[in-house]
């Protein structure tokens, strides 16, 4: 996994997460779904940004792996959602 790879995992959960939870938001106003979203991809970019840089190829079974690379939707989904 390249550090680019990294980036749109992150933009992927970021997706999903807003997605999943847009029902809870019906309240908001498109302003502040748009701030909601600006701070959401920030604090994933800012969580990966580190790894991404140090991201090593000869670990990269390990990162697919830590970020359940590979498994199904679901599972990923499941470990990204918001608790009520």
């Amino acid at each position: 996994m390249s550090p680019d790879e990294l980036r749109a995992y992150g933009d992927r959960v970021v997706d999903r997460l807003l997605r999943e939870n847009e029902h809870r938001w019906t309240a908001l106003a498109p302003d502040d779904r748009l701030r909601v979203e600006a701070v959401a991809r920030e604090v994933a970019a800012r969580l990966l940004a580190e790894p991404a840089r140090r991201l090593d190829p000869a670990h990269e079974q390990w990162v697919n792996d830590l970020f359940a690379l590979g498994q199904s939707r679901g599972t990923l989904s499941r470990r990204t959602r918001v608790s009520s």
